[in-house]
């Protein structure tokens, strides 16, 4: 019998505005797969976002007996510019890895994650809109210009970048069959979540 090749664990931090949540995954043969998800923090400072980070990756990591360090960041569009962790931010997540050791491997925004993993497991069409739910704002991300356009610009703000039209792009026959708009909810405030 031929011994299976341990798996190869790394984190993934998700960071929104007032909320942590964290991630166990493992790659076996070459795909990755959840193992333990972490306890949801709230933060409002610089002190709050480490602290929770540590105590929901405490979390995520007692399933295992090894202490994985690389890590992934999923962060908020605002967050990243030109798929780079934007110049404001690079201090903190810069210092949030020396402190607790970890060894960043990427960042993406979250609403990118989304839309790859929706266009991956249910083939999403490309007018396809996510919805970001804060106590705040609602932050909405599209993937052509058009849509952005339609939008009353004298009742909102527009921000960020456009997700990009290829990550819509599949060979797959949506779950849900229809030329309206379809709009996934992904929930930023704790409570929120589904």
């Amino acid at each position: 019998k031929s011994k299976q090749p341990d798996p190869e664990y790394f984190l993934a931090v998700e960071i929104h505005e007032s909320l942590i949540k964290t991630a166990l995954w493992e790659i076996l043969e070459t795909e990755p797969s959840v193992v333990n998800i972490g306890s949801f923090e709230s933060w409002e400072d610089e002190s709050s976002l480490i602290n929770g980070v540590d105590m929901s990756l405490d979390q995520a990591v007692k399933v295992i007996s090894s202490q994985p360090k690389r890590v992934i960041f999923g962060l908020p569009d605002s967050w990243m510019e030109e798929d780079k962790i934007h110049p404001t931010k690079i201090k903190l997540i810069s210092k949030l890895c020396k402190d607790l050791g970890l060894e960043p491997i990427g960042a993406v925004t979250i609403n990118r994650a989304v839309a790859h993993y929706l266009k991956k497991k249910e083939g999403v069409p490309p007018t396809t809109i996510l919805l970001e739910l804060y106590t705040t704002k609602i932050a909405l991300s599209f993937n052509n210009q058009n849509q952005i356009n339609k939008l009353p610009h004298h009742k909102v703000v527009v921000t960020g970048n456009l997700l990009r039209y290829e990550l819509f792009i599949n060979n797959k026959t949506p779950l849900i069959k229809t030329q309206k708009p379809i709009i996934y909810v992904t929930a930023g405030n704790q409570g929120s979540h589904s």
